[in-house]
């Protein structure tokens, strides 16, 4: 199991949370993020690598993961180019893999053996996410075609990775929607959504730094940020 993961430095993650939070404390959430994401890949029994980007990450990562983790350069390109690379690097003979990203908080111990069980009977399995991304990708060998073409970073690429997997004639399962933590309003949703003790065991520290982060007053300014974004707002 391949877990992708960036820099956890002040203005390099979670950047679009920086209209509620400064950057040092989105940098925070992320290591959060991160830590717990790594912990429930390995609470699976899962060899767990971790795929680092840029190429200067890996000491940072090293002083937040530990050095005894098995790590990984994503590479240069894009998405899909550093997605074909790690599926190239790490899918050994029978042996599925799966990708996640590091920030999805619904992604449980469950779901991830779900996923595995999954690439038994099917060529690969996606794990769609609200934004139009998706969360976990599980292929049973390399695929560079179903990368091929993908608009990265836009609300398309799950639509997109659909049609590719249908071109290729590729037996797909797809799992339960999750959100990513991306967003002010990913944010509030994961602190005042009615799931969030469904994830809070599995990401305890993550659980911490949200509650921690949005006492009442900033908890305030995040709702009229959300409800401006969504057009309920005044003006």
């Amino acid at each position: 199991m391949c877990v992708f993961a960036k820099a956890p430095e002040p203005g390099s993650v979670k950047t679009r949370l920086t209209p509620v939070l400064r950057a040092a404390e989105a940098a925070d959430l992320y290591r959060a993020l991160l830590v717990d994401t790594v912990e429930v890949a390995e609470s699976t029994g899962a060899n767990v690598v971790v795929a680092f980007t840029p190429h200067g990450a890996r000491g940072p990562l090293e002083r937040l993961l530990g050095r005894h983790r098995r790590y990984l350069p994503q590479g240069p390109g894009d998405l899909g180019q550093r997605l074909a690379y790690a599926f190239e690097r790490l899918c050994d003979g029978p042996r599925p893999t799966l990708v996640v990203g590091s920030d999805c908080p619904g992604l449980g111990p469950d779901r991830l053996r779900e996923a595995a069980e999954a690439l038994k009977s099917s060529d690969i399995v996606v794990g769609p996410a609200i934004d139009g991304g998706y969360y976990l990708l599980g292929l049973t060998r390399p695929r560079p075609e179903v990368f091929a073409g993908v608009p990265w970073s836009t609300g398309r690429v799950f639509e997109a990775t659909m049609a590719r997997i249908g071109e290729a004639g590729l037996r797909a399962r797809v799992l339960a929607v999750e959100r990513d933590l991306d967003t002010p309003e990913d944010l509030f949703d994961l602190y005042a959504g009615t799931r969030t003790a469904t994830w809070a065991e599995a990401y305890p520290r993550t659980w911490k730094k949200i509650h921690a982060l949005l006492p009442p007053r900033r908890l305030s300014m995040l709702e009229e940020v959300v409800a401006e974004r969504r057009g309920d707002g005044p003006g």
